[in-house]
């Protein structure tokens, strides 16, 4: 093999790993009452198996439910395909200024 496209399949393994680790500072919340406490606390526990860590939890029951988040990736994407997880709202957690 060359030495080049043996570099760039190295180069291309390792940002496929890296990709993979990479965490994200989120907040999971909905304001659909066919959201059940139990989906958001299986989405929570998935998180928290995958390394991630909860930082903070909203439960204001006449507006919205839900936590801020710091997860993997990946995760975030099997949250949003369980149970519930498409009436779920996954947004980055970053300052809003107006």
């Amino acid at each position: 093999m060359r030495p080049y496209a043996f570099l760039a399949a190295a180069l291309t393994i390792a940002s496929g790993v890296i990709a993979v680790d990479q965490m994200k500072s989120v907040i999971i919340w909905t304001d659909k009452p066919s959201v059940t406490d139990d989906m958001i606390d299986k989405a929570r526990k998935a998180i928290e198996e995958a390394k991630g860590k909860i930082t903070h939890i909203y439960n204001m029951q006449d507006a919205f439910r839900g936590f801020a988040a710091v997860a993997p990736e990946q995760v975030l994407k099997n949250v949003k395909a369980m149970e519930g997880g498409n009436e779920m709202n996954v947004d980055e957690d970053r300052v809003v200024s107006g």
